[in-house]
């Protein structure tokens, strides 16, 4: 990782797979709990790395769960 945008692409990565990881192993579905949980700052902030990391919002992907 040689520059800060390789590092905060990894630790936004990081923070998006333990939301995933929330919403699998804990059937976590409020938004605000699976920001601030995954250490997010905001959930503004947050729902835009989850979209980007996985290609739709964090309540796309929990009613894609079923």
């Amino acid at each position: 990782m040689a520059d800060g945008k390789n590092f905060s692409r990894w630790l936004n990565t990081s923070r998006v797979n333990y939301a995933i990881q929330l919403i699998e192993e804990e059937n976590c579905t409020n938004i605000a709990d699976l920001s601030e949980m995954s250490g997010f700052s905001s959930q503004k902030t947050f729902a835009r790395h989850f979209r980007e990391i996985t290609g739709m919002t964090a309540t796309q992907y929990i009613a894609s769960r079923g």
